[in-house]
C-alpha cells in the first residue's frame, strides 16, 4: 500500500462472520495502527458506517515503511499486519536546508561550497529521483549600492543521494550575500550572510608608504607602513607577515651604512618600520616578503 505525507488516507473494512459472511450491521470494535521502522506512531480514525463496512482514516506527516495492524475485538484481521509505504510530499522551499562553511565563509579566489538537502513541508527528505532545479547567486554588500546588487550565479550540481551542492569562486573579499531559491522561492535561511577573507599575503601586491622611504635626518628616528595584501588587491585583516626591511648607504661595504628596519604589528594587516641612519646620503630602502620585494622596492631614500 501507498500513502503521500501529509495527504489523507482512506481505506475500507468489511467485516465478515466466521464463515466468510458479509455483516450488515455495525458495533465492531475496529482498531487500526501504524508504526514505522524509523519509530513513528500513529493511529487511524475508524469510522462505523453501521452497514457492516468500515472507513479507516489517517494522515501520516512522517515518510518511511510502516507496518499498519488492523484488529477486531483484539484479534488480528486476515493478513494483517498490512506494509504501507509513506513517501515524502513535493519539495517545499522553506523547508530545504543549506549547511556548509561556503554558506558562512569563503576566501579570495578559492572554491567554496556548501550542500543544500531539499525537504518536504514536514521535513521529509526528498527522494533520489527528485528533479528539483535549486538556483544560487552570490553578490557582494557595497555601501554604495545596497540595493542594486550584482548577482553571480554559483555552479550547483545534484549529487544524486537526495543533496546538491553549491560552489562559487569569488576575488574580493568583503561581506556577501548567497540567495538559494528553489522556483524562484527562497530555502531556509536565505539570502545567508557570508564573509569572504582575503587570500594569502602577496609581496608583489602588498606596499608600503610614509615619508621614511623618501628622506630622514641622520641621526633621527624615521618610519614608513607596509600595508600586506593578497593577490587580487585585497587588504589582509589580521597580521602575522614576517617582512624584511634592509636599509644600505652610501658606502655598502661599510656596516654602518647597512640597517635593518624594525617591523612592528599595528593590526588589520598593516606594519610600522621604524629606523634610524647615521650618515647622510643616498639609501636604499628594501622591502620584502619571503624574498620577493613588495610594490616599488627598492625605494630611493
Amino acid at each position: 500500500y501507498r500513502s503521500l505525507a501529509g495527504a489523507p488516507s482512506t481505506f475500507t473494512i468489511f467485516a465478515r462472520d466466521a464463515e466468510g459472511m458479509a455483516q450488515a450491521a455495525g458495533g465492531d470494535d475496529i482498531r487500526v495502527g501504524l508504526s514505522s521502522y524509523g519509530g513513528a506512531v500513529l493511529n487511524a480514525t475508524v469510522s462505523d458506517l453501521a452497514n457492516g463496512t468500515y472507513m479507516a482514516y489517517y494522515a501520516p506527516t512522517v515518510a518511511g515503511v510502516y507496518k499498519m495492524d488492523v484488529t477486531v475485538s483484539g484479534v488480528a484481521m486476515a493478513d494483517s499486519p498490512y506494509s504501507v509505504h509513506v513517501f515524502p510530499a513535493p519539495t517545499s522551499p522553506a523547508h530545504c536546508i543549506g549547511l556548509g562553511q561556503g554558506i558562512l565563509e569563503a576566501t579570495a579566489g578559492e572554491a567554496a561550497s556548501f550542500i543544500i538537502t531539499p525537504r518536504d513541508s514536514f521535513g521529509n527528505a526528498r527522494p533520489l529521483e527528485s528533479t528539483d532545479v535549486f538556483t544560487v547567486f552570490v553578490a557582494r554588500r557595497t555601501a554604495t549600492a545596497p540595493n542594486g546588487l550584482s548577482w553571480r550565479q554559483a555552479v550547483v550540481t545534484d549529487l544524486r543521494n537526495g543533496t546538491y551542492a553549491a560552489e562559487y569562486t569569488v576575488k574580493q573579499a568583503g561581506s556577501y550575500l548567497i540567495r538559494v531559491q528553489l522556483g524562484g522561492i527562497h530555502i531556509m535561511g536565505s539570502p545567508f550572510q557570508a564573509t569572504v577573507l582575503a587570500a594569502h599575503t602577496n609581496a608583489r601586491a602588498s606596499s608600503a608608504h610614509g615619508s621614511g622611504l623618501r628622506t630622514s635626518v641622520a641621526g633621527a628616528p624615521a618610519s614608513f607602513s607596509i600595508i600586506a595584501r593578497d593577490e587580487y588587491g585585497n587588504g589582509r585583516a589580521v597580521c602575522g607577515d614576517e617582512f624584511d626591511v634592509s636599509i644600505s648607504g652610501p658606502d655598502r661595504e661599510s656596516s654602518t651604512s647597512r640597517v635593518h628596519g624594525l617591523v612592528s604589528e599595528v593590526g588589520n594587516g598593516t606594519y610600522t618600520v621604524e629606523y634610524a641612519v647615521t650618515s647622510a646620503g643616498l639609501y636604499y630602502i628594501g622591502v620584502s616578503l619571503g624574498g620577493t620585494h613588495v610594490s616599488g622596492s627598492p625605494f630611493t631614500m
